[in-house]
């Protein structure tokens, strides 16, 4: 061969005579290939029991790295499959091609390992948008996948079945121990690490590549970019959901809740892509003879493709609720989410499967891309911006669902377009996946509108402590139920870049006169501008604002704490009623409420607990909690007054809203010590961002009492 050396199978030659028969077969091959990808998206669904929201975030974000990057091999790939069509009367051409071909993928992927990964490790070193070490180890990994991934096209297209099959297993198979094994050793940075030794390893034995030759490359070049874009375009818009969700959540551990049930959407497509991958060189060899016999083989696939995943995305509908509850309790919050997201799978395995059809078959492939990807991702931002606007992450969901939707449509059309599909046929199938549209709608609007179950107090709870604020009653060293300040007298929370100065409304504090309580007919909490000549009081911060905290009057280890509280209106206010250790150690910490002023249909219920110790993991994953999050949806919480509860148990946390059960957790095994109370207003900070033109001043938290209950553990609540 002109340009490197004849490919060297990963396994030698006499090995084949050791492999089963019936494994040449391509539904051998979709039987094993189909069970290492399930054992790869086994190791995906275990990251989640390895990481947090947060982590998993990082987790999915890097991978949409490793994804782009090894595929991007400038459509060596699909030209492949294309002159399998067009040159296939002429085997000395297309062999010469796909010397060009190999050449072509050797040289991106020394590129890529070599200039693009120090460049973009260097980039998000400095902006922290990823972990570098992660992004670098991706990198490379894309790298020497998109190499190794040159001779599993080469023996495809040449149908040489054994060295296929041997190449591709071996590549599938990295994506399961390997890359698990990195995981638990290292967290998102060995993970990615990991593959990287795999992919190298695999590389150095498949093929040795020599100095490149001949004038053919640059047009080899030249065929195959309006390919890449194309198939470029399909792989942006898997990974774009992920991103917008990431610039739009309002935090980590909200966009890490919706990666994890996209995660589930993403590995059925890749396992759908696959399975493909002995399938449409039959369809493509066939369209080169006769077209009407690929189309009926596409329609036909198309059918039992939809009934499939029908069968299994209802199947994961009916059972996802106790599954994510048992085996993922930390993601829990992703439930609703989870399930209108799946709803995409159909849609987008409908696209994956015909892709391959329409790019070697287009005879305007950059224009053929343009129509088919351009107009759903224009629209993808503002449908998620929406959809997030709405319904937060599950309105985001369901915006994915919808744009899946709609680029399946578009994709029907293309196939009529290009002469694949008649009208008729594409009507058909666009009915038939309407049809099946709705009724795993139905099934996950079932699952979603169980009636709320009602939370009662154990029976033998008593009242520990009681706060209707008749008058505001300050600890004097004596007597008293609050501080107006943290007990180290900190008036703010630096780490969090809040805004204001908590103010102690007794005479001796130089700040009294903002003081920001009202009381008599329950507590108003105020929040308001400081004067310019009244900041260097209050460490430069820009609002007068007022917490109260029950340390040391009141502490408490388990039972059930209550607020009725209404919230204020503004972009930048934070209200919160929180429990923190009376030892004043953090965390951990059991967030009862938290609001945004400019998000008012919902809230967030939150348990802080201390990270696990890992000590390869890069520092950019160190952080000083992980979370557990649950975002409660609800009317206009500054409308009216609501209650707000925890119940706290050495079982379980379990979060009420008026009185209905809304969310519920394993209780931490560090939750199991005395804590006490914290209500406040915070302004502006990392998570809600800078108050606005449109946030009104003075605006305050109204509440009308704080509560506190406790019950006999040791009888309703066993050890």
């Amino acid at each position: 061969m002109s340009a490197l050396g004849t490919p060297q199978s990963a396994i030698g030659p006499g090995a084949a005579t050791l492999l089963p028969g019936w494994l040449f077969r391509p539904a051998g091959f979709g039987l094993l290939t189909t069970g290492l990808t399930l054992a790869g998206a086994g190791t995906s669904l275990l990251a989640p029991l390895l990481l947090d929201p947060v982590g998993f975030g990082a987790f999915a974000l890097v991978s949409t790295v490793l994804q782009l990057l090894a595929a991007c091999d400038l459509g060596m790939s699909q030209l492949a499959d294309r002159r399998m069509v067009q040159e296939a009367s002429n085997p000395v051409a297309r062999e010469n091609g796909q010397d060009d071909i190999l050449a072509l993928r050797w040289c991106v992927a020394l590129v890529t390992a070599g200039v693009i990964a120090p460049l973009a490790v260097a980039t998000v070193w400095w902006t922290h948008a990823l972990p570098p070490l992660a992004t670098g180890c991706a990198i490379v990994a894309a790298a020497a996948f998109m190499a190794n991934n040159g001779l599993v096209s080469f023996y495809r297209t040449n149908a040489q079945p054994q060295a296929f099959i041997r190449t591709a297993l071996l590549m599938q198979f990295g994506m399961t121990l390997p890359r698990l094994a990195g995981l638990m050793l290292g967290g998102v940075s060995g993970c990615f690490a990991a593959l990287a030794v795999w992919y190298l390893g695999l590389a150095a034995l498949v093929v040795r590549p020599q100095p490149l030759r001949g004038a053919r490359l640059i047009q080899t070049l030249k065929a195959g970019l309006p390919l890449f874009a194309f198939n470029g375009l399909w792989l942006v818009y898997l990974v774009a959901g992920r991103w917008i969700s990431w610039s739009l959540s309002a935090n980590g551990t909200e966009f890490g809740l919706l990666a994890f049930g996209s995660s589930f959407v993403l590995i059925g497509t890749g396992l759908i892509a696959n399975i493909s991958q002995m399938r449409y060189p039959q369809i493509l060899r066939a369209a080169s003879q006769s077209l009407p016999q690929a189309s009926r083989m596409m329609a036909r696939d198309l059918l039992i493709l939809s009934l499939l995943v029908t069968g299994v995305t209802g199947v994961a509908i009916a059972y996802a609720d106790p599954l994510i509850e048992r085996l993922f309790p930390h993601y829990y919050p992703a439930l609703a989410a989870s399930l209108a997201v799946s709803l995409s799978g159909l849609p987008l395995a409908l696209v994956g499967w015909t892709l391959p059809l329409t790019m070697s078959l287009s005879r305007h492939i950059l224009r053929d891309a343009a129509i088919l990807f351009l107009p759903v991702l224009v629209c993808l931002v503002p449908m998620m911006a929406l959809g997030q606007r709405l319904g937060g992450i599950e309105g985001q969901a369901w915006a994915l669902v919808a744009n899946a939707a709609l680029l399946a449509g578009v994709q029907l059309a293309l196939l009529v377009r290009i002469g694949v599909f008649s009208r008729v046929l594409c009507l058909n199938v666009l009915v038939l996946m309407g049809l099946l549209l709705v009724m795993m709608t139905a099934g996950v609007t079932r699952a979603r509108t169980e009636p709320a179950k009602p939370y009662h107090r154990p029976e033998t709870s008593r009242l520990t402590f009681e706060d209707d604020f008749k008058t505001l009653s300050l600890w004097d060293g004596h007597t008293g139920h609050w501080l107006p300040h943290f007990p180290d007298g900190r008036r703010t929370i630096v780490t969090n870049k809040e805004r204001e100065f908590y103010i102690d409304p007794r005479s001796d504090d130089p700040l009294s006169h903002y003081d920001p309580f009202s009381v008599g007919d329950g507590l108003s909490i105020s929040a308001r501008p400081l004067q310019r000549q009244d900041k260097r009081l209050a460490l430069g911060l820009d609002y007068a604002s007022g917490m109260l905290y029950s340390q040391p009057a009141f502490q408490q280890t388990y039972g059930y704490f209550e607020i009725r509280a209404k919230m204020p209106r503004g972009r930048g206010l934070w209200p919160a009623f929180w429990l923190v250790p009376a030892d004043q150690s953090w965390p951990p910490e059991i967030d009862v409420f938290e609001v945004h002023g400019h998000l008012l249909e919902g809230y967030w219920a939150t348990v802080h607990m201390t990270p696990q110790a890992n000590r390869f993991t890069h520092r950019w994953q160190d952080k000083l909690s992980e979370t557990s999050q649950f975002r409660i949806h609800t009317p206009d919480l500054s409308l009216d007054f609501h209650d707000y509860g925890v119940e706290w148990n050495p079982k379980e946390i379990i979060w009420t809203f008026d009185g209905q059960q809304v969310a519920q957790i394993p209780t931490p095994a560090e939750l199991h010590k005395p804590m006490s109370m914290i209500v406040n207003l915070a302004v502006g900070g990392t998570w809600p961002g800078p108050p606005d033109a449109s946030t009104v001043f003075p605006s305050a938290l109204q509440v009308q009492h704080i509560r506190a209950y406790q019950f006999n553990t040791d009888q309703e609540v066993p050890q």
